[in-house]
């Protein structure tokens, strides 16, 4: 996606394809895609995901998600901090974090309770 971005952006400057709005909402999808890859780098969720237990990552596992929050946190900040875009351009970004962490726990559980205790 980022070389797709960055072939984009080259070929702007040449033509003048695409407009700044167009820049905002590729670099927004960018960041949406964050997200589910901070997910997928947990193994006990992505062993939820295909549907068994992997007992390495229960173990693994401390009592708390508490970073998953945090990485939505971090990314929603840092996107809010870092890119001149306007807020109108973030918000489908906001509203996809927000439903993030209770989506997958709906979905997935929650791993509290399944480790040590």
């Amino acid at each position: 996606i980022g070389l797709v971005i960055a072939i984009v952006a080259f070929l702007q400057r040449r033509c003048c394809l695409l407009g700044p709005a167009a820049f905002e909402i590729m670099a927004v999808l960018m960041v949406s895609m964050w997200i589910p890859v901070g997910v997928m780098t947990d193994r006990w969720y992505v062993s939820r995901f295909y549907g068994f237990e992997d007992p390495e990552a229960v173990v693994q596992r401390s009592l708390s998600d508490a970073w998953l929050p945090l990485l939505i946190d971090i990314v929603i900040t840092g996107t809010h901090l870092a890119l001149p875009v306007r807020w109108c351009v973030l918000l489908p970004l906001q509203l996809c974090a927000v439903m993030c962490y209770p989506l997958l726990a709906f979905t997935c559980g929650v791993p509290q309770g399944s480790g040590l205790a």
